[in-house]
């Protein structure tokens, strides 16, 4: 619900105060969650024959009767779609802005850039830390 809603999926939507928030309670009291058949043999091995371990399908009916219906079989990251530097460095300074300095998130990021060049993991660390 929340993901409909704030039309993105980060660690902020896992936040008890977002889940918890009336727009989130009321439209989650209209979802109706369920797993397909087809989804039954789904293991957490991968295969390239769908359905996979990270498929999805959503169909949200409006008020008015219409229908609106999405799949998605892959995530970034997963086989088949490649994930970024940047993707990876968004989501790490997204997750880690609620408990470190933009300064220190800069500094961490580049050093993981630049993992080959860094002497010790305890360079890492201490920076994180």
């Amino acid at each position: 619900a929340v993901a409909a809603l704030d039309r993105e999926v980060t660690i902020r939507q896992y936040a008890d105060e977002r889940v918890m928030r009336a727009d989130v309670q009321t439209l989650l009291d209209d979802t109706e969650l369920y797993v397909p058949d087809d989804f039954a043999q789904v293991r957490h091995t991968w295969s390239q024959k769908p359905p996979t371990p990270v498929s999805c399908r959503v169909e949200i009916k409006t008020k008015d009767g219409r229908i609106f219906k999405g799949s998605r079989d892959t995530t970034r990251g997963y086989p088949g779609t490649r994930v970024t530097w940047d993707d990876i460095n968004g989501k790490f300074s997204d997750c880690a802005s609620l408990v470190m300095a933009d300064d220190k998130i800069r500094m961490a990021a580049e050093m993981v850039k630049n993992i080959t060049d860094v002497k010790s993991v305890r360079q890492l660390t201490a920076l994180i830390a």
